[in-house]
């Protein structure tokens, strides 16, 4: 197994350095617990309104579910809900996008950095969710470490956001336990 450890850090350039690494993302956003926005990529404005929502989405299954997310003025079904993370798409077989959300618990200060992602086809939440995870890991100090499982075998030991008391489907056939 391997250990992946990260130092803490919600610096805009830190952060604009590592998104820009993320080439299979089409948009991200990233804001604090009280909505501010720290950076974004290919959104040229993000309503306020669709911060707040992000925000609250873990509150109620069924008003997550029913209005789905908007990201930029683009409207996504959602039709995951696996707290800490949601997710869903947009579109057609051939122009599809999908949309991941996630919260970070930071152990610094105790409050959320909330995370959002687009993916264009063919890249599928089965392959974003998994580096969205991994990115968020970079920036949570003293993160919770847990195992990765596909099946019986162990996948590996990744630091990660899942609170301690939840288990979260990361992708089909992958979950996360404390």
């Amino acid at each position: 197994m391997v250990e992946a450890t990260a130092k803490y850090t919600l610096d805009k350039k830190a952060l604009d350095d590592e998104i820009v690494k993320e080439k299979e993302w089409n948009k991200v956003l990233i804001a604090d617990h009280e909505g501010k926005v720290i950076t974004t990529k290919n959104l040229a404005a993000v309503n306020p309104d669709e911060i707040k929502f992000f925000m609250g989405c873990l509150e109620d299954r069924d008003k997550t579910i029913g209005p789905g997310f908007v990201l930029g003025g683009d409207h996504f079904d959602v039709h995951r809900y696996h707290p800490p993370l949601v997710y869903g798409r947009r579109g057609g077989p051939e122009d599809g996008e999908g949309i991941a959300y996630c919260r970070v618990k930071s152990k610094v200060n105790n409050q959320y950095v909330h995370f959002v992602i687009t993916y264009l086809l063919p890249i599928i939440s089965a392959r974003a969710i998994p580096q969205m995870l991994d990115f968020s890991k970079k920036f949570r100090k003293n993160a919770l470490s847990h195992t990765f499982r596909s099946g019986r075998a162990y996948v590996t030991k990744l630091t990660t956001l899942i609170e301690p008391h939840t288990r979260a489907i990361i992708a089909p056939g992958f979950y996360a336990e404390p």
